[in-house]
Protein backbone atom coordinates (compact mmCIF):
# COMPACT_ATOMS: atom_id res chain seq x y z
CA UNK A 1 0.00 0.00 0.00
CA UNK A 2 1.50 3.32 -1.05
CA UNK A 3 1.92 6.22 1.33
CA UNK A 4 1.16 9.88 0.55
CA UNK A 5 4.90 10.48 0.18
CA UNK A 6 5.11 7.62 -2.36
CA UNK A 7 2.24 9.11 -4.35
CA UNK A 8 3.91 12.52 -4.38
CA UNK A 9 7.24 11.02 -5.46
CA UNK A 10 5.45 9.25 -8.32
CA UNK A 11 3.69 12.42 -9.45
CA UNK A 12 6.94 14.40 -9.28
CA UNK A 13 8.76 11.74 -11.31
CA UNK A 14 6.01 11.70 -13.95
CA UNK A 15 6.32 15.45 -14.49
CA UNK A 16 10.10 15.36 -14.58
CA UNK A 17 10.16 12.48 -17.09
CA UNK A 18 7.51 14.15 -19.27
CA UNK A 19 9.53 17.37 -19.41
CA UNK A 20 12.73 15.54 -20.34
CA UNK A 21 10.93 13.57 -23.07
CA UNK A 22 9.40 16.72 -24.53
CA UNK A 23 12.86 18.31 -24.66
CA UNK A 24 14.28 15.12 -26.23
CA UNK A 25 16.77 14.67 -23.40
CA UNK A 26 17.94 11.02 -23.15
CA UNK A 27 18.42 9.46 -19.68
CA UNK A 28 22.19 9.31 -20.10
CA UNK A 29 22.31 13.09 -20.64
CA UNK A 30 21.06 13.97 -17.14
CA UNK A 31 22.65 13.81 -13.72
CA UNK A 32 20.49 13.58 -10.56
CA UNK A 33 21.42 16.19 -7.96
CA UNK A 34 20.38 17.04 -4.43
CA UNK A 35 16.97 18.65 -4.56
CA UNK A 36 17.05 20.68 -1.35
CA UNK A 37 16.10 24.35 -1.79
CA UNK A 38 19.45 25.70 -0.66
CA UNK A 39 21.32 23.68 -3.26
CA UNK A 40 19.06 24.48 -6.22
CA UNK A 41 18.40 28.19 -5.82
CA UNK A 42 14.82 27.57 -4.68
CA UNK A 43 13.35 29.39 -1.68
CA UNK A 44 13.04 27.37 1.53
CA UNK A 45 9.80 25.65 2.43
CA UNK A 46 7.46 27.55 4.74
CA UNK A 47 7.55 26.50 8.41
CA UNK A 48 5.65 23.32 9.15
CA UNK A 49 5.52 21.99 5.58
CA UNK A 50 7.84 20.21 3.18
CA UNK A 51 7.85 19.20 -0.47
CA UNK A 52 9.03 16.07 -2.26
CA UNK A 53 11.53 17.09 -4.94
CA UNK A 54 13.53 15.65 -7.81
CA UNK A 55 16.25 17.57 -9.59
CA UNK A 56 18.54 16.78 -12.52
CA UNK A 57 21.34 18.60 -14.32
CA UNK A 58 20.91 18.43 -18.09
CA UNK A 59 24.41 17.75 -19.37
CA UNK A 60 23.61 17.66 -23.08
CA UNK A 61 20.87 19.59 -24.89
CA UNK A 62 20.04 18.84 -28.55
CA UNK A 63 21.23 21.83 -30.61
CA UNK A 64 17.82 22.41 -32.16
CA UNK A 65 15.92 22.39 -28.83
CA UNK A 66 14.99 25.58 -27.00
CA UNK A 67 14.50 24.27 -23.46
CA UNK A 68 12.47 27.23 -22.25
CA UNK A 69 10.18 27.25 -25.29
CA UNK A 70 9.51 23.50 -25.16
CA UNK A 71 8.99 23.45 -21.39
CA UNK A 72 6.71 26.49 -21.51
CA UNK A 73 4.54 24.89 -24.18
CA UNK A 74 4.34 21.56 -22.34
CA UNK A 75 3.62 23.07 -18.95
CA UNK A 76 1.00 25.47 -20.26
CA UNK A 77 -0.78 22.64 -22.06
CA UNK A 78 -0.84 20.88 -18.70
CA UNK A 79 -2.62 23.83 -17.12
CA UNK A 80 0.43 25.45 -15.51
CA UNK A 81 0.81 29.13 -14.86
CA UNK A 82 4.29 29.83 -16.23
CA UNK A 83 6.57 32.80 -15.71
CA UNK A 84 10.25 33.70 -15.92
CA UNK A 85 12.44 34.99 -13.14
CA UNK A 86 16.13 35.25 -12.36
CA UNK A 87 18.05 33.59 -9.54
CA UNK A 88 21.69 33.36 -8.63
CA UNK A 89 21.79 30.27 -10.83
CA UNK A 90 20.62 32.12 -13.96
CA UNK A 91 17.37 32.76 -15.78
CA UNK A 92 14.65 30.47 -14.44
CA UNK A 93 11.36 29.29 -15.86
CA UNK A 94 8.82 28.55 -13.12
CA UNK A 95 5.44 26.89 -13.52
CA UNK A 96 2.77 25.78 -11.07
CA UNK A 97 0.17 23.26 -12.10
CA UNK A 98 -3.41 22.99 -10.80
CA UNK A 99 -2.38 20.18 -8.43
CA UNK A 100 0.15 22.42 -6.68
CA UNK A 101 3.39 21.07 -8.18
CA UNK A 102 6.12 23.64 -8.81
CA UNK A 103 8.19 23.08 -11.95
CA UNK A 104 11.47 24.96 -12.30
CA UNK A 105 13.96 25.04 -15.17
CA UNK A 106 17.12 27.10 -14.77
CA UNK A 107 19.10 27.91 -17.90
CA UNK A 108 22.51 27.82 -16.24
CA UNK A 109 25.54 29.46 -17.80
CA UNK A 110 28.66 28.45 -19.66
CA UNK A 111 30.01 26.49 -16.69
CA UNK A 112 26.76 25.27 -15.15
CA UNK A 113 24.37 22.94 -17.02
CA UNK A 114 20.62 23.63 -17.02
CA UNK A 115 18.81 22.45 -13.90
CA UNK A 116 15.32 20.94 -13.86
CA UNK A 117 13.55 20.70 -10.50
CA UNK A 118 10.06 19.35 -9.88
CA UNK A 119 8.52 19.94 -6.44
CA UNK A 120 5.39 18.32 -5.07
CA UNK A 121 2.52 20.19 -3.43
CA UNK A 122 3.34 21.08 0.19
CA UNK A 123 2.50 18.54 2.85
CA UNK A 124 2.67 18.86 6.65
CA UNK A 125 6.08 18.24 8.13
CA UNK A 126 6.08 15.60 10.90
CA UNK A 127 5.98 17.47 14.21
CA UNK A 128 8.40 15.39 16.26
CA UNK A 129 8.99 18.18 18.77
CA UNK A 130 5.38 18.26 19.89
CA UNK A 131 5.14 14.47 20.02
CA UNK A 132 8.34 14.15 22.03
CA UNK A 133 7.12 16.83 24.42
CA UNK A 134 3.79 15.10 25.00
CA UNK A 135 5.47 11.74 25.63
CA UNK A 136 8.02 13.29 27.99
CA UNK A 137 5.30 15.16 29.86
CA UNK A 138 3.13 12.06 30.09
CA UNK A 139 5.99 10.22 31.79
CA UNK A 140 7.10 13.07 34.05
CA UNK A 141 3.58 13.98 35.20
CA UNK A 142 3.02 10.89 37.38
CA UNK A 143 6.67 10.93 38.52
CA UNK A 144 6.36 14.54 39.67
CA UNK A 145 3.11 13.71 41.43
CA UNK A 146 4.72 10.82 43.32
CA UNK A 147 7.58 13.06 44.43
CA UNK A 148 5.09 15.68 45.66
CA UNK A 149 3.08 13.04 47.53
CA UNK A 150 6.18 11.62 49.23
CA UNK A 151 7.31 15.11 50.16
CA UNK A 152 3.92 15.88 51.66
CA UNK A 153 3.85 12.65 53.66
CA UNK A 154 7.39 12.93 54.98
CA UNK A 155 7.50 16.61 55.85
CA UNK A 156 4.15 17.15 57.52
CA UNK A 157 2.65 15.58 60.63
CA UNK A 158 -0.72 15.76 58.95
CA UNK A 159 -0.46 15.58 55.15
CA UNK A 160 -1.53 18.73 53.37
CA UNK A 161 -3.49 17.76 50.29
CA UNK A 162 -2.39 20.93 48.51
CA UNK A 163 1.23 19.80 48.80
CA UNK A 164 0.45 17.09 46.27
CA UNK A 165 0.12 19.79 43.64
CA UNK A 166 3.55 21.33 44.18
CA UNK A 167 4.70 19.91 40.85
CA UNK A 168 2.20 21.96 38.86
CA UNK A 169 3.87 25.40 39.24
CA UNK A 170 7.21 23.82 38.37
CA UNK A 171 5.73 22.30 35.21
CA UNK A 172 4.25 25.64 34.22
CA UNK A 173 7.56 27.42 34.74
CA UNK A 174 9.63 24.86 32.81
CA UNK A 175 7.11 24.56 29.98
CA UNK A 176 6.72 28.33 29.81
CA UNK A 177 10.47 28.89 29.57
CA UNK A 178 10.76 26.32 26.79
CA UNK A 179 7.86 27.94 24.95
CA UNK A 180 9.69 31.28 24.87
CA UNK A 181 12.21 30.00 22.33
CA UNK A 182 10.99 29.23 18.78
CA UNK A 183 13.35 26.24 18.63
CA UNK A 184 11.83 24.57 21.71
CA UNK A 185 8.31 26.01 21.61
CA UNK A 186 6.64 22.90 20.22
CA UNK A 187 8.43 20.66 22.70
CA UNK A 188 7.49 22.96 25.60
CA UNK A 189 3.86 23.01 24.52
CA UNK A 190 3.81 19.22 24.30
CA UNK A 191 5.46 18.96 27.71
CA UNK A 192 2.71 21.11 29.23
CA UNK A 193 -0.02 19.06 27.56
CA UNK A 194 1.37 15.65 28.47
CA UNK A 195 2.48 16.62 31.97
CA UNK A 196 -0.77 18.34 32.84
CA UNK A 197 -2.94 15.50 31.53
CA UNK A 198 -1.24 12.68 33.42
CA UNK A 199 -0.12 14.73 36.42
CA UNK A 200 -3.54 16.18 37.15
CA UNK A 201 -5.16 12.77 36.82
CA UNK A 202 -2.61 11.19 39.18
CA UNK A 203 -2.74 14.03 41.71
CA UNK A 204 -6.52 13.99 41.68
CA UNK A 205 -6.56 10.26 42.35
CA UNK A 206 -4.05 10.56 45.20
CA UNK A 207 -5.97 13.47 46.73
CA UNK A 208 -9.24 11.51 46.64
CA UNK A 209 -7.62 8.47 48.26
CA UNK A 210 -6.17 10.48 51.16
CA UNK A 211 -9.34 12.29 52.14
Amino acid sequence: MSTPADDLWRSVSERLDATLRACRIPPEAVEPVTAEPGSTGLPPDPPGVRRVRRAVRIRTVPPDVDLFAVATDLWQRGGCQVGETFTGYGGTLVGQDPAGHVLSLTAGDGGTPPLLVISSPPMPRPDRGMTLGVVTGAVLGPVATCVSVLTALNSLAEPNLWAMWLWLPLLLVVGGLLALSPQSRRFGTGLLIGGAATGIATSGLCTAMMR
